[in-house]
């Protein structure tokens, strides 16, 4: 019974805390002063995604082999897809069409 109680206690004390985590931005009132926090936090996203991609693009199953592989060399027509026309299913179906035609012609 007291086993329950202790993992009853644990998640409870989760809670409190996720709760508190998700509050806590929406009470603290940055000064004005703190423009380059606020100019660090809108890249934090940007980098996020980068450092998960960059590695299975450059290196993937685990191992680097140079830049000429089809995830590499699919990610180019991606990113100039993105960049023209700023819609994420063109650059996803761009990426999966080039990365098929990489693959099947080239490599």
């Amino acid at each position: 019974m007291s086993e329950e109680i202790f993992l009853i206690g644990i998640v409870a004390f989760m809670m409190v805390v996720t709760y508190l985590t998700r509050l806590l931005p929406f009470k603290i009132r940055l000064p004005h002063e703190a423009r380059l926090l606020n100019a660090v936090i809108e890249y934090i996203p940007v980098s996020i995604i980068a450092s998960i991609t960059l590695p299975a693009v450059i290196a993937p199953a685990g191992q680097f082999n140079g830049l000429l592989n089809a995830d590499a060399l699919a990610a180019i027509p991606v990113a100039f897809i993105a960049w023209r026309t700023r819609n994420l299913i063109y650059s996803v179906l761009g990426g999966v069409v080039a990365h098929i035609a990489i693959q099947k012609f080239f490599l």
